[in-house]
């Protein structure tokens, strides 16, 4: 049996009224980029316990909760992936956990409650890593790097323009590996 999620994100996908726009703005993968799973890893065993939140139980080391947000998480993406986190597991880790967490986990996390789910593509550069994330039906794709912490910057691809002109200390470099890991 095949389950499909049923949530959208409607303020991040665009509506099309010819099926070639939407063909055009979509991004694809290049072959040479294949996705990453991003796993919540290394939880300390205090937290291996279920938790009560109104009629709802969870269990933040096991990334389990019996809400219909997680149920429809966990048909889409594989055991301790970040984007399974519901309300309930993602309110546990940000104020519970915050500190006890990788500092990518955090922000992925933080960044899947705020805009939703994305796919992610690992690259490396001077031996740095960097993680791409992208949605296939936005030309924003947001670059995870460690510029002494980690952090988020946003790149559109289609008007070629770094999100607020902020951008990282490298983005050459990153614009160069956008370009090899995608297609648009």
């Amino acid at each position: 049996m095949l389950l499909r999620s049923r949530r959208t994100f409607p303020k991040q996908h665009k509506i099309f009224t010819d099926l070639r726009d939407a063909e055009k703005s979509v991004l694809t993968i290049n072959p040479l980029a294949a996705s990453i799973v991003y796993k919540i890893e290394n939880l300390p065993g205090w937290c291996n316990k279920e938790y009560k939140k109104g009629v709802d139980l969870y269990n933040p080391f096991k990334m389990i909760c019996t809400c219909e947000e997680f149920r429809e998480n966990s048909c889409d993406y594989e055991p301790m992936d970040y984007r399974r986190a519901c309300r309930h597991l993602y309110t546990f880790y940000i104020q519970r956990l915050k500190n006890e967490l990788n500092p990518l986990a955090v922000l992925l996390l933080e960044q899947n409650k705020k805009h939703g789910p994305e796919e992610l593509i690992k690259a490396e550069s001077d031996s740095k890593e960097i993680f791409f994330g992208y949605q296939r039906t936005s030309e924003w794709i947001n670059v995870y790097c460690n510029e002494n912490q980690w952090i988020r910057f946003s790149y559109n691809v289609a008007q070629k323009r770094w999100s607020e002109n902020i951008q990282p200390k490298f983005s050459g470099i990153y614009i160069e590996q956008i370009k090899k890991s995608f297609t648009f």
